[in-house]
């Protein structure tokens, strides 16, 4: 029996990193939108590229791993 066939352990996981991804993906978009903590462009391009990079490709991995 290879580990490959029984992943149903690691649906929990995966769905506990889309919602910690989307928690982050709505605070960034708060902090742009409403304080000045992220005031230079390399903190608003480098936080905005980790948050919504984790969500879709958290998005695309259980898709392709839970079908």
């Amino acid at each position: 029996m290879s580990l490959d066939n029984n992943r149903d352990w690691l649906k929990p996981i995966d769905i506990l990193q889309i919602l910690i991804a989307t928690f982050f993906t709505v605070m960034y978009i708060y902090f742009i939108i409403y304080t000045d903590y992220l005031d230079s462009w390399y903190l608003k391009i480098g936080v905005g590229i980790a948050s919504i990079g984790a969500l879709i490709g958290g998005i695309v991995h259980w898709r392709k791993t839970h079908k």
